[in-house]
C-alpha cells in the first residue's frame, strides 16, 4: 500500500494515522519522532529524520510493502525497514491474497474485508 499527501503545516507537529500505528513529521523534539507498528505498535522512539519545512508544500510517501516499508519526504527517502510486524501479519497476507493477480482493488473492497477488530 502507497499513501502519497501533499501536505503544508503552519504549527510543528503532522500526523498520520493508519491502524493501530502512527508516524509523526515536523516534530522538533527528539523523543517524539515516533513510528508506531500499523498493527502491533510498541510505542517506542524510532528516530528517522521527520523534518519537514513550516508553511511549504511538502510532498510524503509512505510505502507498506510486505517486504520493506519506505518514508520518502520530497523524493528523499527518510526510513526504510525490513523487519516490521506488519510484514508478519496473518491478517494482512490473508486479505493480500483475496485479491487476484493483475487487480487492483477499491478502497471501499479493502476496507469492506477488515474485520470490524484488529
Amino acid at each position: 500500500m502507497r499513501i502519497d499527501l501533499t501536505v503544508k503545516i503552519d504549527s510543528p507537529a503532522f500526523y498520520l494515522f493508519l491502524g493501530n500505528g502512527h508516524i509523526n513529521f515536523g516534530t522538533p523534539w527528539s523523543d517524539n519522532r515516533r513510528i508506531d507498528d500499523i498493527i502491533e505498535p510498541n510505542h517506542k522512539n524510532r528516530f528517522f529524520h521527520n523534518h519537514i519545512p513550516m508553511n511549504e508544500f511538502v510532498d510524503i510517501s509512505v510505502i507498506y510493502d510486505f517486504k520493506a516499508m519506505q518514508i520518502f519526504i520530497s523524493g528523499e527517502e527518510r526510513f526504510y525497514s525490513k523487519k516490521e510486524k506488519y510484514m508478519k501479519s496473518k491478517l494482512l497476507k490473508e486479505l493480500n491474497e483475496t485479491v487476484k493477480p493483475g487487480e487492483k482493488p477499491s478502497f471501499e473492497n479493502c476496507i469492506s474485508k477488515l474485520p470490524q477488530e484488529l
